[in-house]
């Protein structure tokens, strides 16, 4: 393999004779790798600006762009690829690269400013196809791009002949070069009396010989000369241009380079001009004869007003022949792929019509009086273009943008077509795109095909879209490519339209993000892939083992009519209270609701912890049509978890169709063992603990329960229990035995039952209740009292004598070791931290109930009758 480096900026490209840019420029190093057989690469250290057109490549190669980029200023299109299936398999190339499938890798390179013009029709003749402002891949061809980005290339379809050369002659345009008085233009050559070349002109005068794949056609008249020596070479491929007859003509182009065709002597109209290109014919016979036909790259030679020679691949027909592919008809000649038609012949694919022909596909009809001038050419693909049999794989992290098209002006007002900014596929095939896990490929242009720009009949051409890789295709233009799209691996999100009528399938490991306000007509969900997204998609269908997960953690989708087989999935993700964004997954359905035996599954977000009884639309159905079947398992009013947190279902919520999930509170009931109840741990069986208000309730054994996040209550069994709260307003209730309750955050209630209990706020305002009947059993320690602002809540049934309910009178608080007075009373030693209830004031029945620290600084409003 042999590296070629770019390392010179600017590059005027090729001109018609096929000189190049110095050693260094691109033009150079594609010229070489096209020379020389074998694989080879090409290195840009340079950021290329580009000002004329570049040789196609012929030969397998890798371009390494090391993220510069060509500009090529909108003067001309950047890169052609291959050759057409006709030239790839005729039996004169065999040996050469031209009968060879060229392999070719472009990497890391902006493509700018691209413009893919058709040529001008002389007179009464089409303008050309222009196509691929960026790059042109032909049928022969094998493209991968990785990390391409492609911005504002542009599609220019060619003029019709404006009628203004005495009418009723004229060549069409070829897919860049203009035609002429007889010649067609070829794709870059211009026609005159003969068909232009690839690169090389025609010569002048009738009995001239057609322009080479480089290198000019020889003038014909009195005196006469040769066709001009090329200098591009094609590995394997040998011939010169075609000579003129007899003696008096003129030889052909040497150099391996298709040199354009020997001119004939006009004197008499004896001696046709040749054909240009590698092998390019001789002209032939005498009065009457033919002009020789053009060899690869090489435009018909001419003969006055007698049948000249058919342009070769790139080359334009001259009077009364067809152009070859890329090239222009000769005047009364129908134009090749991309060729506009002469006058009176029909214009191939894209090419307008010369005068009272017929148009190719896209192109503009040509005028019915002489004069009337022929039709336009159309512009396709602003970017990109692919001939049937070529293919394009896509993949890296790039993007497309900017790009334009417009159709060809005509005399008649009959203009060219314009489809595709970004991509046109002619033909049937498949476009893929790869991009490997990591990477985005976004496209804002838009893709289409034939059909999808109104191809019928003949033109009825469809290509399909593949997405396979792990990464990730943004698809945000309106898409009319009329094939299928299937995803087969990573991410399709298109935030634009798929307008093809056969809709997207996902397949296993496929994603497909509907975020466009009509994504696609239909999805079709088979087993492994996911449908998703926060647009608008068509009718739903979901195989088995299929999936659809609205949003994007999570979002709302609305579909046509859902249907969810046995065994599929709807994926519920609940973060919040609305639907939408933040919140939980929606499927708004306009349609019917099918989920019979289909599988709900869900989760919690970011820890959610709903409240109860707060409900979840998480298919709102339009209409008032019942919804079909019910979820594997779950029938009306059925309770499913998602991640330990319990919701009943129901299939008649909302308006009445809607199916509704309402988050239901989890009670933890405790055995008469020893349990743990905490954030990994449950009763055998049960939920685990939530962040939302839960139940959790102890029975016998000596028991540890610990509530989460939420207004949790937490009650102590028989045994000698440990009661945490943690977060939240919690309750916790010791009930009977030894308990140790410990509230931790927020305002708690803690209330030790029977038993002499251990109580810890916390913090923050706790409340130590005191419920049960007073006993010496039954003294409660609080360890913390003050840390907040904290109270010693009383019940009235047991502190019969104090009241009014609320914060405890002063005259019924005593600091002392004894009470006062023979009225019922609180009576609190600071000394000692003990607090007693005296019933009856200082009879002496006072009973201790609860214990402060030492020095503890208490007085009547740190308690409240309740």
């Amino acid at each position: 393999m042999t590296t070629f480096t770019v390392t010179i900026s600017d590059d005027p490209g090729t001109a018609s004779d096929g000189t190049t840019g110095a050693a260094g420029t691109l033009s150079w190093a594609i010229a070489q790798a096209n020379a020389t057989a074998g694989a080879h690469q090409i290195d840009i250290q340079v950021d290329v600006n580009l000002s004329g057109p570049l040789s196609p490549i012929l030969n397998s190669v890798s371009i390494n762009g090391n993220g510069h980029t060509i500009d090529a200023g909108g003067t001309t299109r950047i890169f052609m690829i291959g050759v057409d299936n006709a030239t790839l398999h005729d039996a004169r190339y065999a040996g050469s690269i031209i009968a060879e499938r060229p392999q070719v890798t472009i990497s890391d390179l902006t493509l700018a400013n691209g413009l893919a013009e058709g040529g001008r029709g002389f007179s009464d003749a089409g303008g050309g196809l222009g196509a691929g402002g960026a790059l042109f891949v032909n049928s022969s061809a094998d493209v991968t791009l990785v990390g391409v980005t492609f911005v504002d290339n542009e599609a220019r379809g060619g003029h019709g002949g404006d009628g203004a050369d005495g009418g009723f002659q004229g060549g069409g345009g070829g897919l860049g070069g203009d035609g002429g008085v007889w010649g067609g233009g070829g794709i870059f050559g211009d026609g005159y009396f003969a068909g232009g070349g690839l690169f090389g002109n025609a010569g002048i005068d009738g009995s001239a010989g057609g322009g080479g794949y480089s290198g000019d056609g020889g003038l014909s008249g009195v005196i006469f000369t040769d066709g001009e020596d090329g200098l591009l070479s094609i590995a394997g491929l040998t011939g010169s241009g075609g000579n003129g007859l007899g003696v008096l003509g003129g030889s052909g182009g040497a150099n391996g380079g298709g040199g354009g065709g020997g001119a004939g002597e006009s004197i008499g109209d004896t001696y046709p001009g040749g054909g240009g290109g590698f092998g390019g014919g001789h002209g032939v016979a005498l009065d009457g004869g033919a002009g020789g036909a053009g060899g690869f790259g090489g435009g018909g030679g001419s003969f006055d007003f007698n049948v000249g020679g058919a342009g070769g691949f790139g080359g334009g027909g001259s009077y009364e022949a067809d152009g070859g592919f890329g090239g222009g008809g000769g005047d009364f000649g129908d134009g090749g792929f991309g060729g506009g038609g002469g006058n009176g012949g029909d214009g191939g694919f894209g090419g307008g019509a010369g005068l009272g022909g017929l148009p190719g596909f896209g192109g503009g009809k040509g005028g019915v009086g002489i004069a009337d001038g022929g039709g336009g050419g159309a512009g396709m693909g602003g970017a990109v273009f692919v001939v049937e049999g070529g293919s394009l794989t896509i993949g890296g992290t790039g993007s497309m943008s900017g790009g334009t098209v417009t159709g060809g002006d005509s005399k008649s007002l009959s203009h060219g077509s314009a489809f595709g900014s970004g991509f046109f596929l002619q033909g049937f095939g498949t476009l893929t795109f790869a991009p490997a896990s990591g990477e985005t490929v976004t496209i804002a242009d838009v893709i289409t095909d034939q059909v999808g720009s109104g191809g019928t009949g003949a033109d009825a051409s469809s290509w399909n879209l593949s997405k396979t890789g792990d990464g990730t295709l943004v698809l945000s233009g309106v898409n009319s490519y009329s094939g299928s799209t299937t995803v087969a691996g990573g991410v399709l999100r298109v935030t634009g339209q798929i307008l093809s009528t056969l809709g997207v399938t996902v397949t296993s490991g496929g994603t497909f993000e509907a975020d466009g306000s009509a994504s696609a007509l239909s999805a079709t969900v088979r087993s492994g892939g996911v449908l998703g997204g926060n647009g608008v998609v068509g009718t739903v269908n979901v195989d088995a083992g299929g999936a659809v997960n609205a949003g994007a953690s999570p979002g709302i989708l609305t579909t046509g009519d859902l249907a969810l087989a046995a065994g599929a999935y709807l994926v519920a993700e609940i973060g919040g209270t609305s639907a939408g964004a933040g919140g939980y997954d929606q499927v708004v359905v306009i349609g019917t609701v099918d989920v019979s035996g289909a599988i709900l599954s869900g989760e919690l977000l970011d820890g959610f912890a709903p409240a109860t009884g707060a409900a979840f639309t998480i298919v709102d159905n339009d209409g008032s049509d019942a919804v079909i079947g019910t979820f594997e398992d779950l029938s009306e009013g059925g309770t499913i978890v998602f991640d330990q947190r319990a919701f009943s279902i129901t299939y008649k919520g909302g308006d009445g169709n809607d199916i509704v999930l309402s988050a239901l509170q989890t009670v933890i009931t405790g055995t008469s063992k020893d349990d743990v109840v905490n954030a990994d741990t449950t009763v055998k069986g049960q939920l685990l603990p939530t962040n939302a208000a839960d139940i959790i309730k102890g029975k016998g054994g000596n028991d540890i329960l610990d509530g989460l996040g939420g207004d949790d209550v937490i009650m102590g069994g028989k045994g000698k229990d440990s009661l945490r709260g943690k977060a939240g307003a919690d309750t916790l209730k010791g009930n009977n035995g030894r308990d140790d309750l410990h509230g931790a955050k927020d305002s708690d209630s803690l209330d030790g039952g029977n038993g002499a209990d251990v109580l810890s706020g916390g913090k923050d305002a706790d409340a130590f209740v005191f419920s049960t009947k007073l006993s010496k059993k039954n003294v409660d320690r609080i360890t913390d009292f003050g840390k907040g602002a904290d109270i010693i809540q009383l019940d009235s049934a047991i502190f019969t004598k104090l009241g009014p309910e609320g914060e405890l009178a002063s005259a019924q608080f005593t600091k002392g070791s004894k009470a006062k007075g023979s009225a019922g009373q609180i009576v609190y030693d600071h000394g000692s931290g003990k607090i007693y209830y005296a019933k009856h004031g200082d009879d002496g029945g006072s009973k201790l109930f609860a214990k402060v620290d030492k020095g503890t600084d208490l007085h009547h409003g740190d308690f409240f009758i309740v």
